[in-house]
């Protein structure tokens, strides 16, 4: 059986696997077979007696790979036993899946379910794609969905001084913060080179819903340039919909980007240079809908929407 994370033993009644004898069509995850004797098939190989799961190799186009391999290509949240009901926390299998990928990174699926999060998924010096089932605009909804802690930031993508880190991706889910009150735990803190937010929804945090920001190298986010937001709602959150700052966060490309009934801007675009939106749509942030920094005034907005609730439509600062 090809299908991710699944390991099927098609046996003939002859075998033994843990322990019990005449076992056919066995399906299970990957390392849950701690012992077997008899030649049986596993996915594409066939395996000797007393072989352990993770050994197990086939030989495509001359590269052999082991099956633990095969099913590394895109780790499933689920074999790292989430509890996924909302109310306990699911942190220890997001850093669980996060530690069995290479150095390289890799895709993380996260099927439909309510996680809950009490600590920040931090993707720092490491290239993750973190992929759900879908999200929801509405106050409830969303397949995929991340409930926070109060106080904590949901994720954070960053690349170190090497580099590492870079072109991760967040898609097709929703995150959701627990606060009350303003703070500094933004939903979602950008500080990678080409990294992309798609499809996801960020509500209810203490800080901004989405911050890009960048650093010196000294502290490891060299630059955030060729970012890319696109299909995404940030609404509700304490601070600002979507906060861009620093030399270094630059040539972004955000589209279909809404911010709306956020407690201070919706919009706060203060990169230096060359960032770009297309459609755009604020509604009902308490601060105004759009406000551009003053070293913001080098980036691009096309068709851009706001709605006359608004206190400030647009703002520019000296």
């Amino acid at each position: 059986n090809n299908t991710p994370n699944i390991v099927t033993i098609y046996a003939t009644g002859s075998e033994t696997i843990n322990g019990t004898s005449g076992a056919t069509g066995v399906a299970m995850l990957p390392y849950s077979i701690n012992s077997y004797s008899g030649t049986v098939s596993v996915g594409w190989a066939t395996v000797a007696a007393s072989t352990t799961a993770a050994s197990v190799s086939t030989t495509v186009g001359g590269v052999t790979r082991t099956q633990q391999s095969k099913n590394n290509d895109v780790v499933n949240i689920k074999d790292f036993n989430p509890y996924a009901d909302g109310v306990t926390d699911d942190y220890p299998a997001f850093l669980a899946a996060r530690n069995s990928l290479s150095i390289r990174g890799g895709t993380i699926k996260v099927p439909a379910g309510i996680y809950k999060i009490n600590s920040t998924i931090n993707y720092d010096g490491i290239s993750v794609i973190l992929d759900g089932d879908g999200t929801s605009n509405q106050p409830t909804g969303g397949a995929t969905t991340l409930l926070f802690a109060a106080g904590v930031v949901g994720i954070i993508m960053r690349n170190n001084v090497t580099g590492l880190g870079a072109s991760s991706i967040v898609r097709n889910m929703k995150l959701v913060g627990s606060d009350v009150s303003a703070g500094t735990n933004d939903g979602i803190r950008l500080q990678a080179h080409a990294a992309g937010v798609d499809n996801v929804c960020v509500t209810g945090f203490g800080g901004s819903g989405i911050h890009v920001l960048s650093g010196n190298p000294s502290d490891g986010a060299i630059n955030t340039n060729n970012f890319w937001i696109k299909n995404v709602r940030c609404n509700l959150n304490w601070l600002h919909g979507f906060f861009v700052e620093g030399l270094d966060s630059n040539i972004g490309l955000i589209e279909n980007l809404d911010c709306s009934d956020n407690k201070q801007w919706g919009i706060y675009e203060n990169g230096f240079l060359g960032n770009t939106y297309s459609a755009p749509h604020c509604d009902n942030n308490l601060a105004g809908d759009y406000r551009i920094g003053n070293i913001g005034r080098g980036n691009t907005f096309t068709g851009a929407y706001c709605e006359i609730r608004a206190t400030t439509g647009l703002q520019f600062d000296a």
